[in-house]
């Protein structure tokens, strides 16, 4: 059997993952742009509060962070593929902090998302 044609990955359902025969895989294209504005994209997993006044809490501690993209870059992981990251402008503090380009949404799309993902953990 030809070595490149064997699975190169075993997924934990036991699914054979097979490499690209066309070639590299092409890299996403940068969603976002120079100077736009984004907020971060809300996350999937909520608090262990499980009584109404810890969620309280916890969404009252929670604050959602809205920045200027300052600067698109490419950075290659541990595994080789090749991932946009973003460097933000917070607005609630002066420091910038890089983050992968999935971690984030344009502010237009932000509450469409958050409905999207509160429907997901029925919050």
């Amino acid at each position: 059997m030809n070595p490149s044609l064997t699975p190169t990955h075993l997924l934990l359902d036991h699914t054979l993952l097979w490499p690209c025969l066309s070639g590299p895989l092409l890299m996403a294209k940068a969603k976002f742009s120079i100077g736009q504005h984004v907020a971060e994209r809300p996350r999937l997993y909520g608090s262990c509060a499980t009584t109404a006044q810890g969620i309280q809490e916890y969404t009252s501690r929670r604050q959602q962070r809205y920045g200027v993209v300052v600067d698109i870059f490419t950075q290659t992981n541990k595994c080789g593929a090749k991932r946009n990251y973003i460097k933000v402008k917070w607005n609630h503090n002066n420091s910038v902090s890089t983050h992968d380009q999935m971690r984030l949404c344009p502010i237009e799309e932000l509450q469409s998302i958050t409905t999207v993902t509160r429907e997901l953990i029925d919050f």
